[in-house]
């Protein structure tokens, strides 16, 4: 039995990974849609634990014999500025609800989240989603720019092609445009960002992956036109009446892996939006322990839950991570080839099966040991499921499928 949140079971494939990687969501679509299409598998959509659910109703009520978390890292986690989420909506926007619009603002009958992308837009983060995030900013930028021209452009096709190649297509140069563009800001140094990463690396290998972080990074800017400012905090919000109007940054250097700001460095970046990127975390669901920012495991191998038996975390919930590399092996000698396909400036990987699938196979071995449901349970989850399924207008998963893709 599967409780999904959305209207559709593709959570971030679908709302988090920007809409060009149009074959890598292709293929996990028909994953999911396998998977769910099972006869021994029952689907239940636009319904969120916590809110359509209680934890009490799914925990205790229900009677299931196990409870699997793998609701992912759909929160995003604050701008570390005290007082900066006064101005979200107000200058300040975060990167899920970001890429969430520019994902479907296309879509028929779309009423999320609106934005009018305003060029010299700033962002402060440094991994992956942070790269995705400057480049939605500049595509939908220069595709404006052109588009005053009279010339339509594919934002899909450009990501492929790269602003330069699309601008030399059309004869036009960058200066003609007079496109600011977007600047990403990094606390650490190009070097240090998450673009490629190995568990206790030797000092060959992180030698390796400081070169692939470099280049990598290097190939986004040349790529995209991003603009891109290393060793930089954000320290304090700039305000014009009620909007953030930029942020106040202090120089920094990283001295044994930390980073230390220096006194006296500080400098004002004026903008007319701020995109916070610096990851995502899961949300807080009533009744499940919480540790820091995640919830709170006894065992990072099976993601058991302190104080819940039978209940486990899988994935992003678990890891606290919001990108599909986790998801992938990481080895040396191919995450360069890895991370750049997936930031448009190399080629498609494969998926490769890696230590989500050891830890899928842990979870499932731990739930499968749990009690099977009593009939009376298994008689009042069945009624609970026909009202919910009545309640957001569902049928069946055959159709479901038939009507959404």
């Amino acid at each position: 039995m599967v409780f999904e949140q959305g209207a559709r079971p593709y959570g971030k494939i679908e709302d988090g990974l920007p809409r060009w990687h149009e074959k890598l969501r292709a293929k996990e679509y028909k994953k999911i849609n396998e998977n769910l299409g099972n006869d021994q598998v029952i689907f239940v959509p636009k319904t969120q634990i916590g809110n359509d659910l209680t934890w009490a109703e799914l925990h205790g009520d229900i009677g299931l014999s196990a409870v699997v978390l793998a609701n992912g890292a759909w929160r995003d986690r604050a701008l570390p500025i005290d007082g900066a989420d006064a101005y979200d909506g107000r200058g300040l926007v975060y990167q899920n609800e970001f890429v969430y619009w520019f994902n479907h603002y296309e879509d028929a009958g779309y009423d999320g989240p609106t934005f009018e992308v305003p060029d010299g837009t700033i962002v402060v983060g440094g991994g992956l989603a942070s790269i995705d995030v400057v480049k939605i900013v500049n595509l939908e930028l220069y595709a404006r720019a052109l588009r005053a021209r009279g010339i339509e452009i594919d934002i899909v096709d450009m990501e492929i092609k790269g602003i330069p190649r699309t601008l030399e297509t059309h004869g036009i140069t960058a200066e003609e445009l007079g496109v600011e563009g977007c600047t990403l800001y990094y606390r650490r140094r190009k070097e240090d960002m998450p673009l490629a990463s190995a568990d206790n690396p030797t000092p060959e290998q992180l030698t390796k992956l400081q070169r692939a972080r470099v280049k990598i990074m290097d190939r986004v800017i040349r790529k995209y036109f991003v603009k891109f400012e290393e060793l930089s905090r954000p320290l304090e919000t700039l305000a014009d009446g009620d909007r953030l109007s930029g942020i106040r940054f202090q120089k920094t250097e990283v001295v044994d892996g930390r980073v230390r700001g220096l006194e006296g460095t500080e400098f004002d970046v004026h903008a007319p939006m701020v995109i916070s990127s610096i990851g995502s975390i899961p949300r807080p669901i009533d009744g499940i322990p919480t540790k820091g920012e995640l919830y709170y495991y006894d065992s990072w191998d099976t993601g058991e839950v302190h104080g819940l038996p039978g209940v486990f975390g899988l994935g992003n919930v678990l890891t606290g991570k919001g990108n599909i590399r986790d998801s992938r092996a990481n080895a040396i000698e191919i995450i360069e080839k890895v991370v750049a396909a997936y930031l448009g400036v190399g080629e498609e990987p494969d998926e490769s099966p890696g230590s989500a699938t050891a830890e899928a196979a842990a979870v499932a071995e731990q739930a499968a040991a749990g009690e099977p449901m009593t009939v009376d349970a298994l008689k009042a989850l069945a009624a609970r499921i026909d009202a919910r399924h009545e309640a957001v207008g569902y049928t069946a998963f055959d159709n479901w499928i038939n009507a959404h893709t």
